[in-house]
């Protein structure tokens, strides 16, 4: 698991993330209180905050440092498809999910990263301070890896390798900004370790 400590709450810099920074595709619309609500009462458990709060900035992206981040609907949709049961260790079987056959009930999907087939997720069978830790699921071994202690962390650590690419802050409609590149970088980074 990172070794990063999660001081720096996703309230503090994601918004202003997503302004500076290019390539990056998530929702025009924010997540109402009322969905997030809803969505709560479906699960019988609450969403963890950093991750209720990305969904309040926006609901779900499609490329956020190349990981797909589930928008509600999606998420309610992965409900029924991995057949989700809070704290529940029972695995899914082959007649539910052939691919994900093994993932416990208890892991809420909520991503994955850009490419791959293998899903992240809450592992909801231990919670601390309101927060889920983070796990992969790799659908070849059927194994479970933690990657993150929440999803503050996932998304700051994904930020952090985003910016290695400084074209990651490049206006492909105004060349101009090549300028700056390096002035953002070491700001992000500087902010974001």
């Amino acid at each position: 698991m990172p070794t990063r400590d999660s001081h720096l709450p996703l309230a503090d810099w994601l918004a202003d993330f997503c302004r500076d920074a290019f390539e990056i595709e998530v929702s025009d619309r924010a997540a109402s209180v009322a969905e997030l609500d809803a969505i709560e009462r479906e699960l019988g458990a609450p969403l963890p905050p950093s991750y209720r709060h990305c969904l309040q900035q926006w609901d779900g992206a499609e490329n956020f440092c190349y990981w797909k981040i589930f928008s509600i609907a999606e998420l309610r949709n992965n409900l029924t498809i991995f057949c989700f049961q809070a704290e529940s260790d029972e695995p899914l079987g082959a007649e539910e999910y052939f691919m994900y056959r093994g993932l416990p009930r208890g892991i809420l999907v909520f991503g994955h990263q850009e490419g791959l087939a293998d899903v992240a997720g809450f592992d909801t069978r231990s919670a601390s301070g309101g927060e889920w830790p983070i796990v992969r699921y790799d659908h070849e071994t059927g194994e479970l890896d933690a990657i993150a202690a929440d999803f503050g962390e996932l998304m700051r650590d994904r930020a952090l390798d985003a910016i290695q690419d400084l074209e990651l802050f490049i206006d492909p409609e105004d060349p101009a900004t090549e300028e700056r590149c390096e002035p953002l970088y070491e700001l992000w980074r500087k902010r974001l370790s």
